[in-house]
C-alpha cells in the first residue's frame, strides 16, 4: 500500500520544502502542476517509464527501484490537500536560512526602522516596475532580509 504524506499548512513546510515551492512559483507553475510536483517529491516518487501504457485511470510511479501503479483519482485527492499553496499564507513564512545567512525576524521585530523603510521601498520599487520586472530590487531586498553574519566576509 502506498502512503502519501504532505504538510498541512504553510507553517508546516520545512525550509527545503518552502524553497522548492517558492522556486516552482517563481518558474510560473500552475497550482495544479505545483501541487503534483510537491506531492511526488515530498514522498520520494517519480513518474515511471513503462513499455506498455498503463490502463486508463492508472499512473505508474517509481520509488527507488519499485514501480507502483496508483489510481489517478487517489493522486488528485492527495494533491487537493495542498490547496493551501494556492493562497498566500496568513502569516509571514520564509526559510530560516538561505545561502548560509540567517533570516531576520519574519515580523521585522527588533529591526531598525531604517531597515524597515528600505524593505518597504524595495518591495514597492519591484511591484511598480513594468514587466518584465528587474530583479535588482529583490536582490537588494534579500540582502536586507538575510544579512551576513557579523564578522563574516565574502570568500571570493
Amino acid at each position: 500500500m502506498l502512503r502519501l504524506t504532505v504538510p498541512r499548512a504553510w507553517s508546516d513546510l520545512s525550509d527545503a520544502q518552502l524553497r522548492y515551492v517558492l522556486t516552482l512559483m517563481a518558474a510560473g507553475f500552475t497550482h495544479e502542476r505545483l501541487a503534483a510536483c510537491c506531492l511526488l517529491r515530498w514522498n520520494g516518487l517519480r513518474p515511471a517509464r513503462t513499455l506498455v501504457p498503463p490502463p486508463e485511470g492508472i499512473s505508474v510511479l517509481r520509488r527507488g527501484g519499485e514501480a507502483l501503479p496508483v489510481q489517478t483519482d487517489c493522486l488528485a485527492a492527495a494533491t487537493h490537500s495542498l490547496a493551501y499553496l494556492a493562497e498566500p499564507p496568513g502569516e509571514p513564512v520564509r526559510p530560516a536560512e538561505w545561502d548560509g545567512r540567517r533570516a531576520i525576524d519574519a515580523h521585522l521585530h527588533g529591526v531598525p526602522f531604517a531597515i524597515y523603510l528600505q524593505v518597504e521601498n524595495l518591495l514597492q520599487a519591484y511591484l511598480a516596475a513594468p514587466h518584465p520586472r528587474d530583479p535588482a530590487p529583490l536582490l537588494r531586498l534579500w540582502a536586507l532580509l538575510y544579512p551576513e553574519a557579523q564578522g563574516a566576509g565574502s570568500a571570493g
